[in-house]
């Protein structure tokens, strides 16, 4: 039985059909779970909702503004109805279309919007739980093993408690399109890779969290099959997508595009400026078993924890003994193991992965620079990573050599000739790069106060300028409230007008030869502004000021030539003294060249290992790793979990700046992606525990395990609230008006206090429901400088200057909401528009609702 067990985990990607009966019988399992862990919610979905406050609000608006667009324009789903006169407003967070197919018909069929949203995310977890439990089957895991998968990836709390957020909750197309990339790379079927295709637009569509972690582990998974010697055969892969999966994947394309152009237009940025230390939460769970055991060792995680990140013990001791434990076949009658065979086997591993650890330092060495003051420190360690991996290629090859006669000395010669060649390039460029003294960056002063003031903390050279940079450079040692300053020169190539922006939290001021170009200083939450400046080709003294005053910092600067495009502001650009613009190139292209060779020589050290060698045994090991899922979802879990780690150990801050990334504004959430590696390894450590288990305990195993997981993530009744949504009478009024039309609601709330600004936002975005047309308002997770300009300026209505600048926005009707104004201050307020009448006109009043035209006249100055 053991001999079975290792063939069917080792075995190709078993072919799991959506309609087989065990399928039912996981989904019937996953639908039961997801049912008693989500009570009460899952018993009363139409009258109480999950507590996610204004997160839970915007998925209500999103799912509805969706479902609205679907049968009116669909076309222009993206140009929602907030945030009036800007476009494309959808694109400023989540635009959860791909999970609103679903909520649709509940919409259309009852209008009920909160049920939509909890039905949805009552799927989402069945989902997740049944999207695992294929994966593990196309990987080879037993039926059980692949249930006890789908219970860690649905239930474990650290996915399981963010059902309230719609954003986050629906990444079950993750692990569907991993099971049919499995399927097809062992099966072959066209079908299955259009299934991936599918499953990943769906993904995409649904949250851009979801594509973002899709994209991490879809790449990942490529480039480990890729190095463990998949044929790539792309003209056969293009062929087998066909036109049906290019189709199926332009819509990824398409929103991708749109949210590209978003962020070029308005400087969308998120996350960086609010990545904090998270170590904690990694031990913080609600459920009752960890509350007790937290309890039982006088402990307290949950109080400071920002998220529950904590898996589950059960979990990572059965993710342990997939890594730990091997399946130990028993031997064949007249088949003695061998430990001579067994240490070479280890050896050969043990070689390898030695070879695979020196590649991933010296790319990383390559594309993560390392300077310390103003020497570049990094290049000689290229040259010295040059030569070591040219070194550990030639020992691997000459072992392989004596050991396979067959191979052919002389062509293995002259392709270990290229890669020395190679290497001795990458080492000259290495000398030659710090004799260009440009591109280096600027010098940056770190002062542990707001005014510059004083001997810094530190000098250093920066070639970024960011708050990733600044976090790294302080460390642990981070103060409260510091300062930096920058100097140096910007090298242009041509002359012309060229806008520079930058986006803080809180101040910062741009100087261009002495001259302040952007002014976005003072005491802000992020902010964006912009200047312009005429500058000849050749280099420019440039100064970069940044002040923090507390809590979360932000930075980033832009620029655009001849009112083009903003985009990040080169690295080779800056540097410590004046150049020529034909030096700064130079050192660009001698940058690329080590850029280049450290590619080369990764590429090439893993296709010397297979032409040189020609080894049977080389190749059937590269298989049997390449099939077996344990080492792959290990590293998944390996960079999920890393990429979820605070400062200054977390990966986030190296990915941060790759497009979509930065959409993001927690790195937490990447624990997700971690959690769905480890509950493969769950499922592995399940089949080799049960290897060494009689054939008829192992289903008594099987449950016993399923039911401690089950009763270790419990934490029913969840927290609950009562469904409170109802539209004023006063906007519903605003229904039956010709359209189109644009709305305007007071009073929008103290700007200086986000939480309430914020709440109120959302309430009347919420109101737009019950007509879609134009609001100025909105709640998204991010707006832009404009409208909170327009917020601030709307705290004086109903004055002239308010009612001009409404008026210039086209606002057809302000909705006034007397019952939100402090006790005794409508009445002035009341009096004053009665001063205005010819241009503010009562059109509808209900209760404490009223509505006023904004005259044509007024709108027409």
């Amino acid at each position: 039985m053991a001999v079975h067990a290792v063939t069917q985990l080792h075995s190709p990607a078993a072919r799991v059909g959506f309609g087989s009966r065990e399928t039912w019988l996981a989904a019937l399992l996953y639908t039961a779970l997801t049912l008693l862990l989500a009570y009460p919610v899952s018993v009363h979905p139409a009258s109480l909702r999950f507590t996610t406050g204004l997160d839970g609000d915007l998925g209500w608006y999103l799912l509805g503004w969706d479902a609205h667009a679907f049968v009116t324009e669909p076309w222009a789903i993206f140009d929602a109805n907030l945030y009036h006169p800007d476009r494309l407003t959808l694109a400023y967070g989540e635009n959860v279309i791909g999970i609103a197919l679903f909520a649709a018909p509940v919409i259309w069929l009852t209008g009920d919007l909160p049920l939509a949203a909890n039905l949805v995310m009552l799927l989402s977890c069945v989902l997740c739980g049944l999207g695992a439990y294929l994966l593990a089957r196309n990987v080879g895991l037993s039926f059980a093993a692949a249930l006890l998968c789908g219970i860690v990836f649905e239930c474990a709390p650290s996915r399981f408690f963010r059902i309230g957020q719609v954003t986050l909750t629906t990444i079950q197309w993750i692990p569907f399109a991993l099971a049919s990339l499995h399927a097809y790379l062992d099966g072959g079927r066209k079908r299955d890779l259009r299934l991936a295709a599918a499953f990943t637009t769906l993904q995409v569509l649904s949250t851009g969290h979801g594509a973002a972690f899709m994209a991490v582990a879809l790449l990942m998974f490529l480039i480990y099959r890729a190095l463990l010697g998949e044929p790539p055969r792309l003209l056969r892969r293009i062929r087998d997508l066909g036109p049906v999966g290019v189709m199926l994947l332009l819509p990824s394309l398409l929103v991708f595009l749109t949210y590209r152009a978003v962020q070029r237009e308005t400087g969308l940025r998120r996350g960086i400026g609010s990545w904090v230390p998270n170590y904690g939460d990694f031990l913080a769970s609600p459920s009752h078993v960890h509350r007790f055991l937290h309890d039982l060792a006088d402990i307290d995680v949950n109080t400071a924890a920002r998220a529950f990140l904590f898996p589950g013990y059960l979990a990572i001791l059965l993710g342990l003994a997939a890594i730990a434990w091997r399946l130990r076949p028993r031997a064949a009658a007249g088949d003695e193991a061998s430990p001579v065979r067994g240490r070479t086997s280890l050896a050969f591993d043990l070689a390898l992965m030695a070879a695979v650890a020196v590649a991933a330092g010296l790319t990383a060495g390559t594309l993560i620079p390392i300077r310390a003051g103003t020497a570049i420190l990094v290049d000689w360690s290229r040259a010295a990573w040059a030569w070591v991996f040219c070194a550990a290629i030639a020992g691997f090859g000459a072992i392989v050599g004596r050991r396979n006669p067959d191979a052919t000395a002389g062509s293995g010669w002259r392709r270990f000739s290229v890669l020395l060649t190679v290497a001795l390039a990458w080492t000259l460029l290495a000398v030659v790069r710090p004799t260009l003294r440009a591109g280096e960056g600027l010098v940056g002063w770190y002062f542990a106060n707001t005014t510059w003031d004083g001997s810094p903390v530190r000098t250093v050279t920066d070639r970024e300028l960011s708050a990733a940079r600044m976090r790294q450079r302080w460390g642990s040692a981070r103060p409260e409230q510091f300062s930096v300053r920058w100097t140096g020169y910007l090298t242009v190539g041509r002359a012309g007008l060229y806008d520079f922006a930058t986006t803080s939290d809180d101040g910062s001021w741009l100087y261009i030869n002495d001259r302040l170009v952007v002014d976005n200083g003072g005491v802000h939450s992020s902010r964006t502004q912009a200047g312009r400046i005429e500058l000849a080709e050749g280099s420019h003294k440039v100064r970069l000021e940044y002040v923090e005053a507390g809590a979360g910092s932000e930075l980033t600067w832009s620029w655009a030539r001849d009112g083009g495009s903003f985009g990040p502001v080169p690295s080779w650009v800056l540097s410590v003294r004046r150049v020529r613009h034909r030096t700064a190139l130079a050192a660009r292209a001698v940058e690329w060249g080590i850029r280049g060779c450290a590619i080369f020589l990764v590429v090439g050290g893993i296709w010397y290992y297979i032409r040189s060698s020609r080894r049977q045994d080389v190749a059937r090991w590269m298989e049997a790793r390449r099939r077996s899922p344990t080492l792959f979802y290990a590293l998944l879990a390996l960079v999920g979990y890393g990429l979820a780690l605070g400062p200054p150990y977390g990966l986030w801050q190296y990915v941060y700046w790759m497009p979509g990334f930065n959409f993001i504004r927690a790195s937490s959430r990447f624990n997700l992606l971690g959690l769905l590696g480890l509950a493969v390894l769950a499922g592995i450590g399940f089949d080799r525990i049960a290897s060494r288990v009689r054939d008829a305990w192992r289903p008594v195993l099987a449950a016993a395990i399923g039911i401690l997981l089950v009763v270790e993530s419990a934490a029913m009744p969840l927290p609950a609230q009562p469904i409170q949504f109802e539209i004023p009478a006063v906007d519903r009024w605003l229904r039956s008006r010709p359209r189109p039309f644009v709305v305007a609601e007071v009073p929008v709330g103290n700007v200086n206090d986000y939480r309430i600004l914020n709440r109120r936002q959302t309430v009347f975005m919420l109101h737009s429901i019950a007509h879609w047309q134009k609001t100025v308002h909105g709640y998204h997770g991010w707006r832009t400088r404009y409208h909170e300009l327009l917020y601030t300026d709307m705290q004086a209505f109903p004055e002239e200057v308010v009612l001009a600048r409404l008026s210039d926005l086209g606002v057809t009707y302000i909705v006034v909401h007397t019952e939100l104004y402090p006790p005794g201050e409508w009445s002035k307020i009341e009096a004053r528009i009665g001063e205005l009448s010819s241009r503010l006109r009562l059109e509808y009043v209900e209760g404490t609702g009223r509505v006023y035209s904004l005259s044509t006249s007024m709108r027409a100055r």
